[in-house]
Parts: structure tokens; sequence; C-alpha cells
């Protein structure tokens, strides 16, 4: 059930970053970070009750705080990074997650993976390497290229906060319930995000709120609503490292949205990005 639940939210996310580099193009970066929180409620708050109100004990309210504080500053990295960058070169990133998610699941709720998965976790830091090397250059040049490419490095460190938020999700739900949780935390999202757009680009804010522009918006709003609650209640039964790997499958989907739609250069990179599922699909089954 979790493996279905994991490829859901895989596609649903890529097609998320797809819409949301295009509405980047004409909107400005906190607009569309709005934007997608806010919409994903339509989905999400008629469910916010599905299993009723939890009792929410202080181990809630401390790994939830931690996550939405977290989550605001990756939010606003990540559309950054994808209004800079191309989603082949950017996303990828995304797939160390579950690095740091074998240290902050051992620490936070004390999950770990078999030997497999830490050859899985490899494959990925040698294809993320891989990404960003190029023949005749000396071998240290791709972490400095990393560092180099602005929408990289934002990723990057979005792939570093989420592997820490990752953790928090699971200790969170663990406290609630995955319909709860997820539907409250993008409720807050949404009520913090909305100052921070008006005070952004309050011209694009307003514009955005016209119903010629809402077709191209809400959909990304839906479609995060989908991917975020189809992970939280993986999460719920399974490995959060399990999970969140799977669900980097969107490395894949969304490297091949950005070549078909923004006509984004992918050759080159098929290698390392299918290195990187490799080494996804070997930490999902370990």
């Amino acid at each position: 059930m979790w493996i279905v639940l994991g490829l859901i939210s895989a596609f649903s996310d890529a097609a998320k970053n797809t819409l949301a580099k295009h509405n980047a193009k004409s909107f400005d970066s906190l607009v569309v970070t709005w934007a997608w929180v806010t919409y994903s409620l339509i989905l999400l708050l008629p469910l916010m009750f599905f299993k009723g109100v939890p009792r929410l004990d202080s181990t809630f309210w401390t790994s939830f705080v931690a996550r939405i504080i977290l989550d605001v500053i990756s939010l606003i990295l990540y559309v950054k990074a994808l209004k800079q960058t191309d989603l082949s070169l950017s996303l990828p990133m995304l797939a160390l997650t579950p690095f740091f998610l074998l240290i902050t699941g051992f620490v936070i709720n004390h999950e770990f993976p078999q030997p497999i998965g830490l050859i899985g976790v490899g494959a990925i830091i040698l294809g993320t390497y891989l990404l960003n090397f190029k023949r005749n250059e000396k071998i240290y040049q791709p972490f400095v290229a990393i560092y180099q490419n602005k929408g990289t490095f934002m990723m990057l460190w979005v792939a570093v906060l989420w592997g820490i938020t990752g953790s928090l999700h699971k200790l969170a739900i663990l406290h609630s319930n995955p319909y709860f949780y997820t539907a409250f935390g993008a409720l807050i999202l949404a009520i913090i995000f909305t100052p921070l757009a008006i005070w952004s680009n309050k011209q694009d804010f307003i514009r955005s709120l016209n119903p010629k522009n809402l077709q191209y918006i809400i959909p990304v709003g839906l479609l995060d609503g989908v991917s975020v609650l189809c992970q939280m209640i993986g999460q719920s039964i399974a490995l959060t490292v399990f999970v969140v790997s799977l669900k980097r499958m969107s490395i894949v989907f969304s490297s091949a949205m950005g070549w078909f739609f923004f006509k984004e250069p992918i050759k080159k990179r098929i290698i390392p990005i299918c290195l990187m599922v490799v080494g996804v699909v070997l930490i999902s089954f370990s």
C-alpha cells in the first residue's frame, strides 16, 4: 500500500513542480509558494476531521512547531530554486534527502534500514556528483559547481531541511493522525505565507486572484495536496526513509517534464539521474 502511495506522491509532486516553474515565470516566488499551500486546502481541509481531532500532546506541538519553521524556510528556497535553474539540474539534489533521513530518522524515531539501504545512499551521492561532473575537469569541481549554481545550491539546502522535517512529520503523525496533521500543517503555512506574499509583491498577489489566473494556480495547490497527503499516510504505515525515497522518483518525472515542456537539456543527465533512482530503489527495499 505504501508503495502505491509513494508513487502517487512522486507523480503529483513532479506535475506540481512543472506547473510551479511555469507560474514562477509570471509571479513572484513567494506568491507561488502561498498559492500552492493555500489552494491545497481545497482538498485537505475536508479531510481534517476525517478521523476526528486527536489529543495533541507536548511531543506533537514541539515537532509541529519545529517542522513549520523549517518548512517556511525550505519552501521559499524551493520555489526560488525552481525559478532560477533547470528542473533536471536542481531537483536531483532532493535525492540526497534520504541520506539525511538516515541520520535524523535514527536520532528522532530510532529508524534505520538494512545494509542494502546504505548502498542506495552511496548510489545517490555518486549520482549527484556525476550530475555536476564535466570531462577534463578536476575531481572536486562538481562540488564547486553545486556551490556556484545558486538554484542547485538552494535545492541542496532544501534536501537538508527536508531530511529533518521528514522525521518530524513521522513523530507528529504518531502523536496525531495523518489526515489532521496534513491539513492542519497546510492551514498554518497558508496563514503564515499570506502576509509574506503580500509584503513581497502586493501587485502579483492581487493579480494571482484574478479568475483568469486561477486556472493556472489552483492546480498547483491541488497537486501539492495529493502529494503531501499520500506521503503522510504512507509514513504512518512504513519507515519514513522508505516513503520519502520512493517519492524521490519525482526526480525522473520532473526531469522528463522539464525536457518536454521547457526544452531543458536532459541527454547528458540521464545516467546520473538513473543512478540516483537506483539508489532510491535500493533504499526503498532495504
